[in-house]
């Protein structure tokens, strides 16, 4: 099957990885497909970049349908050589990179991103998936949880919370939404 061929590799950290632009290159070579940018948001109290993308393939030619994948990936700026002037670019690259490892392109060595597992090695503290969902549905939980102490209790038996997360959410919590 073309999308699980094995892709050019660099090694990061002792593992090899499939760059992004290789996947990119790979599914312009050899399918039609589509992407496109759901959500940009930017949270500057944590200096915050996240950004969601949909990526639609069309793996069979001979079928009408198109296969469809998300990506969301957030970068803070500042945190780490690229992103002190490309956290934007490297949120879109990263959630690039992670709608195409779930379509199945490029993941022969694993499905960790470049950043990714330079992240694991150089932090302890790492925005786990259950702060990127509340980040994204932040007004939200402000409608259905407007006292603070409410939200965090839910949250915290939710949602596993490092306390630098709590903090960020804390700062976040209490900006008057402009209506």
């Amino acid at each position: 099957m073309k999308r699980l061929s094995n892709l050019d590799t660099v090694t990061i950290s002792g593992k090899p990885y499939v760059m992004v632009d290789k996947r990119i290159s790979h599914c312009a070579s050899n399918f039609d497909y589509d992407v496109k940018i759901k959500k940009v948001q930017y949270y500057a109290e944590i200096k915050t970049w996240t950004v969601h993308v949909k990526l639609k393939i069309k793996f069979d030619q001979s079928k009408d349908y198109y296969n469809s994948y998300d990506g969301i990936a957030q970068e803070v700026i500042g945190d780490g050589f690229i992103n002190k002037s490309s956290a934007l670019e490297n949120a879109y690259t990263s959630a690039l990179g992670k709608a195409f490892t779930a379509a199945g392109v490029g993941i022969q060595h694993g499905t960790s991103s470049g950043d990714e597992i330079h992240k694991a090695q150089a932090q302890t503290k790492s925005i786990d998936a259950g702060f990127n969902s509340i980040l994204e549905r932040l007004d939200d939980w402000k409608d259905k949880y407007p006292e603070w102490t409410t939200f965090i209790g839910f949250a915290q038996d939710h949602y596993k919370l490092s306390n630098e997360q709590v903090e960020q959410l804390a700062k976040l919590w209490t900006i008057k939404r402009v209506s």
